[in-house]
């Protein structure tokens, strides 16, 4: 997605503000990616349990957080509840969105399109113009957002993990 200078997220309440995630946040960021992504092809392998399939997004944000090249952006409301967290990479201009989710006690409240509007104008921020993500066809929630968003599609192409 280029991202338009005239581009502005949408109002929604309750209000979201997106700041990097610092080490008190860890355990509740990985407490979100271990249960956002149960659709995910992790999750859908015969060969990997379900804890396992978890604990592999819950790796993913720990090691994120030692990454130089990651940031761990979180959306908190006015209760300094996290409401959402990103984890982003910024190089020459492409923001490549690596991981999101919505924590479980905000999900279908109407704030996908918000939240990711701000992560939108957050990557604009840190320097990006175009920003690019992949998500699962099977998250139908994400494919019925990311357009209203500005988003297009890239050729879809699937990824084949080998059971060991």
């Amino acid at each position: 997605m280029e991202i338009s200078e005239t581009y502005r997220t949408p109002a929604a309440d309750p209000k979201v503000t997106v700041s990097d995630a610092n080490p008190e946040d860890i355990s509740k960021i990985i407490r979100i990616a271990g249960g956002a992504f149960s659709i995910s092809r992790y999750f859908r392998g015969p060969q990997v349990s379900g804890t396992l399939a978890a604990r592999r997004y819950e790796n993913w944000v720990s090691s994120s957080f030692l990454n130089p090249s990651h940031r761990v952006l979180k959306g908190t409301n006015d209760d300094n509840e996290i409401v959402d967290f990103f984890i982003i990479r910024v190089d020459s201009g492409v923001a490549t969105w690596l991981l999101t989710a919505i924590s479980d006690k905000f999900r279908s409240a109407g704030l996908a399109k918000q939240l990711w509007g701000l992560m939108i104008e957050e990557s604009s921020r840190l320097g990006a113009s175009v920003i690019k993500t992949t998500i699962s066809s099977d998250n139908v929630k994400a494919v019925g957002l990311y357009p209203k968003l500005g988003f297009r599609f890239a050729e879809p192409s699937w990824v084949l993990q080998r059971a060991w």
